[in-house]
């Protein structure tokens, strides 16, 4: 099973409460959802949001549109994930993040297509230099890739925000990067700044 995996929460430092935005009468969080199932790689949608008692409206969104949402720590985004993981038991999860509202379901299709035909441990079309626009990137990793993290991941920035830890082993990890065809990099597509 390949489940995309939405990060999302209330708190942010940059945007607070960025994910219930509303844009055309739904929050950009549904608005991303949306995007996300029109995916045809992804097989299931999980939000993985945190046990701080402000997310309970992420959950009651979720609900209310039947999306399955998991729990797990604020700030250990890595430990949210492997909570999922260990709740729904993907082969493939892909990453993420609840501030990429626009996200292009094929670009979606495309990183992972490219994890599918590779014999990768991670996938992904962020990097340096980068090439697609800011708010439109696809982490794929294997479970076991995740579950390894989780287990050796030691330092903050690498349980925060999970790749650091991919990216610091290339000797250890088979990684491979998706580039776009043109730069669009100087395009930002984030909700992140206010």
């Amino acid at each position: 099973m390949i489940a995309g995996i939405i990060a999302a929460r209330v708190s942010s430092l940059r945007l607070p409460g960025k994910v219930l935005l509303k844009i055309c009468g739904k929050t950009t969080l549904e608005l991303m959802i949306e995007r996300v199932k029109r995916s045809k790689t992804i097989d299931k949608i999980i939000i993985a949001t945190s046990t701080n008692n402000q997310n309970d409206i992420i959950e009651k969104i979720c609900n209310e549109i039947e999306i399955e949402c998991i729990r797990g720590p604020e700030e250990d985004l890595l430990a949210r994930y492997k909570i999922v993981s260990d709740k729904i038991k993907p082969n493939i999860i892909v990453k993420m993040g609840a501030d990429s509202t626009l996200i292009d379901p094929l670009v979606i299709d495309q990183v992972v297509n490219t994890f599918l035909n590779g014999d990768y441990d991670y996938v992904s079309n962020y990097g340096i230099p980068k090439t697609y626009p800011e708010g439109c990137t696809a982490d794929v990793y294997t479970a076991d890739t995740l579950n390894e993290a989780f287990q050796e991941a030691k330092k903050p920035s690498e349980r925060e925000h999970i790749n650091p830890y991919i990216w610091s082993r290339p000797e250890k990890y088979r990684s491979f990067r998706v580039d776009y065809k043109k730069d669009l990099s100087n395009y930002r597509l984030s909700l992140d700044y206010y």
